[in-house]
């Protein structure tokens, strides 16, 4: 587990400006749990505001940056691709693996700040196929070897995700926009 190597700013797409980041109104259920996702993409963060907005009926989304200024303490899990360690830590979050958490397999505690690829609306539609089965028993290799050929063909950004308060702190608000 090293540093992570992420440029000075991340960026969160929402409903809201987020100033004070609150990990208690984070929802649970997600890529890599319960925290606040960025990425490093301005693009992506404005894309998924724009879904956000869309699908809340609002009537605008913003996009939030912040600064970040790595610590000493925090541990990072780096996912490099959407491999089979990936796909098991996204199954395992949303609900779709039963067993142990993936993750803690390498290390003794979950890490502070997790980054990976983004399972973005394509990438639901395939993880919804392989845990319906299409590509044969969903907890077969084999089957998640599919899912993970045919998320390979996508453009898939990257996500940071701050999953505890020590790695928010890593971070400081800077100012944010409508998307």
């Amino acid at each position: 587990m090293s540093a992570p190597v992420m440029p000075a700013a991340v960026y969160h797409g929402g409903l809201t400006r987020v100033e004070q980041i609150d990990l208690s109104l984070c929802t649970p259920g997600k890529d890599f749990g319960r925290g606040f996702y960025t990425t490093t993409s301005r693009e992506q963060a404005e894309r998924f505001a724009r879904i956000k907005m869309r699908r809340a009926g609002a009537a605008e989304s913003f996009v939030s940056i912040y600064a970040y200024q790595p610590l000493a303490d925090l541990m990072t899990h780096r996912f490099t691709a959407p491999d089979m360690n990936w796909l098991d830590f996204v199954l395992f979050n949303r609900g779709y693996l039963d067993s142990a958490n993936p993750i803690l397999s390498s290390c003794t505690r979950l890490p502070d700040i997790i980054i990976g690829p983004v399972a973005n609306d394509t990438v639901g539609v395939v993880l919804g196929l392989l845990t319906n089965g299409a590509f044969g028993d969903p907890s077969s290799e084999p089957a998640k070897a599919i899912a993970i050929a045919q998320l390979r063909t996508e453009k898939l950004f990257d996500q940071v995700f701050f999953a505890t308060p020590s790695a928010i702190s890593a971070l400081t608000f800077k100012e944010a926009y409508v998307a």
